[in-house]
C-alpha cells in the first residue's frame, strides 16, 4: 500500500469512504466505500471511481474456531480493455496475492502480540 486516506467525515462502519493507491502493475488509484461492517467480524468495501479498474470489491471476515481464529479473504476485480484487460488482471493478481501474503504476515505478528 502506497497511500490510504479516510475522504469523509466518518472513521468506521457502512457508508465510510476512502482512498487507497496501490503499486502493482501500476500506481492504482481507488476511491471505495464500505458496504459492510461488523467490528471485528466483516468487512467489505467496492470501488466508487479510480484508475485501471472497472469493478472491485474486497470481503473480509474473521471467525472464532476452535484452534483460535480464521481469516477469509475475497478479492472481485473487472478489468476494462475486453482481452488485453483480461491478461493484465492475471499478471496483476500475482502481485496482488504477493502483497496479501504480506498483509497477513503482519496481521498474525498483532493478533499474536
Amino acid at each position: 500500500m502506497k497511500q490510504f486516506k479516510y475522504t469523509g467525515e466518518q472513521r468506521n462502519g457502512t457508508g465510510t469512504t476512502f482512498y487507497f493507491e496501490e503499486k502493482s502493475a501500476t500506481l492504482m488509484k481507488l476511491n471505495f466505500v464500505i458496504t459492510e461492517w461488523v467490528q471485528n467480524e466483516k468487512l467489505a468495501f467496492k470501488i466508487t471511481s479510480g484508475n485501471f479498474v472497472k469493478g472491485y470489491e474486497q470481503f473480509w471476515t474473521i471467525a472464532t474456531t476452535p484452534s483460535g481464529s480464521r481469516f477469509t479473504y475475497m478479492e472481485d476485480i473487472k478489468m476494462p480493455y475486453g482481452i488485453f484487460g483480461k491478461f493484465i488482471g492475471l499478471f496483476a493478481r500475482f502481485s496482488s496475492k504477493a502483497n496479501l501474503k504480506k498483509m497477513l504476515g503482519k496481521l498474525k505478528v498483532l493478533s499474536e502480540a
